[in-house]
C-alpha cells in the first residue's frame, strides 16, 4: 500500500474515533494515569496499589490498560482495564469480557480490574455492571439461582462524568488530568466559551505538558465545533488553534 494511502487511513480513523483518540492521547503518562485511578477507585483500593510500580501497557485493542503490583509485598501484578464510552454501548460488558480475556490467555494477568469512563450525550445512562445481570435478558432468572455461582461473573467499575460528585472530584486532580476530563464532559455543548476557559486553565502548567495538552484539547475542540454546532465559530476555532 503506498504510504500517501497509509496515512489517509490513519487520518480517517482519527475523524472516525476523535473521542477515543483524545482519551488515549490525554492519558498517555503515569501522571495522568495515577490521578485517573484516584478518581475510579476507593481509599481503601488505593492504599493497596503501589504507585511507583504503574506501567502503561501498550495495547492497541483497549483504550488505555495499566498495570501495577500490589502493595503488600505480593509479587502480583494487577492490571486496570480502562474502556473510554462516548455512547450508551448495549454490548460493553461483551467487550469487557473479550479485552479480560485478552490479558488473561495472552498476557499471563492474574487479577484483572474493568474500568468505563463514560461522558456521552445521555448523561443519565445507567447500564447493568455485573455480567451476569447484563445477559438476563437471554438468561432465565430462575438459571442464574440455580446455577448463578457456577457462571462466569464479573463487575464493571463506571464513572459518568456527568455525575454530579464526580465533577465535585474533578477539581481536586492534577491540572494535566483535570482539563481533559472535564473537557469531555462539557464537550457535547459545542460552546466555544466554555471551551475557551478551559483552554485558558491549561496556561499554568509547565510549558511542555501546556503544549501537547493545548494541542490535543484544541484538535478535540475544533473537531466538536465543526461537527455539532450549527453556528460559524471561524473565530473561536482560530482562537483554539493559535492559543
Amino acid at each position: 500500500m503506498p504510504e500517501s494511502d497509509k496515512q489517509s487511513q490513519v487520518q480517517l480513523k482519527r475523524v472516525r474515533k476523535p473521542h477515543d483518540n483524545f482519551f488515549k492521547s490525554a492519558f498517555h503518562d503515569k501522571q495522568t494515569v495515577r490521578a485517573l485511578l484516584k478518581l475510579v477507585l476507593t481509599r481503601q483500593q488505593l492504599a493497596h496499589i503501589d504507585f511507583r510500580t504503574v506501567k502503561i501497557e501498550k495495547r492497541i485493542w483497549a483504550d488505555l490498560v495499566v498495570s501495577c503490583r500490589f502493595r503488600n509485598g505480593s509479587p502480583l501484578t494487577m492490571y486496570f482495564l480502562c474502556e473510554h464510552k462516548s455512547y450508551p454501548d448495549s454490548q460493553l460488558m461483551l467487550q469487557l469480557l473479550r479485552y479480560q480475556t485478552e490479558l488473561y490467555v495472552y498476557e499471563g494477568a492474574t487479577a484483572v480490574i474493568p474500568i468505563t469512563i463514560y461522558h456521552g450525550r445521555n448523561k443519565n445512562w445507567t447500564p447493568q455492571l455485573e455480567f451476569q445481570k447484563a445477559q438476563m435478558q437471554s438468561i432465565p432468572e430462575t438459571c442464574i439461582e440455580s446455577f448463578g455461582q457456577q457462571m462466569l461473573n464479573f463487575r464493571n467499575t463506571m464513572v459518568n462524568l456527568h455525575e454530579e460528585q464526580v465533577r465535585k472530584e474533578l477539581p481536586e486532580l492534577p491540572l494535566d488530568a483535570q482539563i481533559p476530563l472535564q473537557l469531555m464532559s462539557e464537550i457535547w455543548q459545542a460552546e466555544e466559551q466554555v471551551i475557551v476557559n478551559l483552554m485558558n486553565r491549561i496556561r499554568p502548567l509547565v510549558k511542555k505538558v501546556r503544549a501537547k495538552l493545548v494541542g490535543i484539547c484544541a484538535d478535540y475542540s475544533v473537531f466538536q465545533l465543526q461537527n455539532e454546532s450549527e453556528i460559524n465559530h471561524g473565530a473561536e476555532i482560530n482562537l483554539l488553534k493559535n492559543p
